[in-house]
């Protein structure tokens, strides 16, 4: 019963001892039950663990034969990812010279948590929205649908949050319910804001497999990897995306150039800015090949939300006013490299450029194979330089984001690597991208493309590309 649905490449968990423990012991009422195994990352919110969801068989039919399963068990597993925020044991554990300040820290965890919660809950109302009666907007009726199951496919799916039985170390004995169970926790993120002993809080996500063996390949991984075939130095992105053995150099930006635009055009959509666009935040997905965006974490909803009060004795729930989840005046999360001259996001400053400026970053750095293993955006770093050694407050001023000077600057050096010249001849054949690229790198929000526009711009290019379109004064 172990189903494939949701994964591609490198290899899915395999059920263990103790999740078979689990399905011989399981009672039917219980479920849907998440089941953890081994941790496979950490980040610096929480930890990132395979994990198995078991759900109810709707093929079960117990009346149909003697034996009471109709050739199908009462339930199905789904292999999937799920993640937690730190415990304040873990955070200790990290630095145990930091003694003070664990509790504004765990609070910190739990907010992460619960903004990126809301946010993936929003994007799946979204999709679901989106399958059963289409959308208004061209791009995403047409551009995100798994070819395989015509999911929508610009994150991974979110599977809803679980609470676990007190067991929750992730050791592979874990068993987790959607009920928010009543054990375990008193030293979690959730438990330290208001010493109640409650449950640690899972998210479940769908696995998300690469072209490649190993699992959970991001962007940032395939950019480090050592040169797989020496083709291009974009082969093991090629690899990880699962794209065509004859795709070329270009032909890879494009995939990877479109993907990106699709996906911060179906987040856009739902008013969420997503904040931390960075490699490290982009998976590889083989199945649907294409880049699906993760860690919502540091995102904020610019639509009003209600804030619920404390349930009344009757049941219902109070509302106490609204809030924009995950806008907090200074305060973010993302990666400084990649972020927007603004820093933080503001209602009046066109907040959703935001993203577009980091998608600017990325493209820039795989276009021109800047990559800086310290820093991991040595396009940056560049950038920066070519700013004539001005201050770091300084380079928000239009001359320090001016495309135009860093590659002049570029032409001029008396060395010029394959990777450049493979940068020209693909800027030279898409006419209009550069401009595309510098109307993205726009240091000014207001004056910045969105989303839309640079994805209808980008298709322009590709139809000139093509000779589907002609050149107008405006391209």
């Amino acid at each position: 019963a172990l189903s494939s649905t949701g994964y591609y490449g490198g290899e899915a968990p395999s059920p263990n001892y103790d999740l078979e423990y689990t399905l011989n012991n399981l009672d039917p009422t219980s479920l849907p039950l998440l089941h953890i195994a081994e941790q496979v990352g950490s980040t610096s919110h929480g930890t990132l663990h395979y994990g198995y969801l078991i759900l109810p068989n709707p093929d079960f039919d117990p009346n149909n034969n003697d034996d009471g399963s109709n050739g199908y068990p009462h339930y199905t597993i789904q292999p999937c990812v799920a993640k937690r925020p730190h415990t304040l044991s873990e955070l200790q554990a990290k630095d145990p010279t930091k003694v003070f300040g664990l509790r504004t820290r765990a609070l910190e965890m739990h907010r992460y948590f619960e903004v990126e919660k809301h946010c993936f809950q929003k994007l799946e109302d979204f999709k679901l929205q989106n399958q059963m009666y289409g959308s208004s907007i061209p791009y995403i009726r047409n551009n995100y649908r798994n070819p395989t199951n015509n999911n929508v496919v610009v994150s991974a799916a979110y599977f809803g949050t679980f609470g676990d039985d007190g067991n929750g170390s992730g050791s592979g004995a874990a068993v987790l319910n959607g009920g928010m169970g009543d054990f375990g926790g008193e030293d979690s993120a959730a438990a330290a804001i208001n010493g109640e002993n409650r449950p640690r809080e899972w998210m479940a996500f769908e696995y998300v497999g690469s072209g490649m063996d190993e699992a959970f390949v991001t962007l940032s991984d395939a950019m480090q990897m050592e040169n797989w075939n020496g083709s291009h130095h974009l082969s093991n992105i090629q690899r990880a995306l699962n794209l065509p053995e004859e795709y070329e150099f270009g032909d890879v930006l494009d995939a990877v150039f479109r993907s990106i635009l699709e996906d911060l055009v179906f987040v856009h959509a739902c008013n969420l800015v997503h904040r931390n666009v960075s490699p490290s935040n982009l998976l590889c997905d083989g199945q649907s090949q294409r880049l699906r965006l993760q860690n919502f974490s540091g995102a904020a909803d610019l639509d009003p939300s209600p804030i619920p009060g404390r349930p009344n004795d009757d049941g219902t729930v109070p509302t106490l006013g609204t809030q924009r989840v995950g806008l907090t005046a200074n305060i973010a999360s993302f990666s400084p490299a990649y972020a927007a001259p603004e820093k933080y996001v503001r209602l009046d400053n066109n907040p959703l450029a935001f993203d577009v400026f980091s998608a600017s970053m990325v493209m820039c750095q795989l276009l021109f194979n800047l990559i800086d293993d310290e820093t991991g955006a040595g396009f940056a770093i560049e950038r920066r330089e070519a700013n004539d050694g001005e201050d770091e407050e300084e380079v928000v001023d239009t001359s320090g984001y001016d495309l135009d000077l860093w590659l002049e600057r570029e032409l001029r050096a008396e060395f010029q690597s394959s990777s450049f010249r493979d940068a020209l001849n693909y800027l030279g054949e898409r006419r209009g991208l550069w401009r595309l690229l510098k109307k993205m790198f726009e240091p000014n929000p207001k004056n910045r493309f969105s989303s839309l526009d640079a994805l209808k711009e980008l298709d322009e290019v590709m139809g000139l590309k093509k000779g589907e379109r002609e050149w107008t004064d405006q391209m």
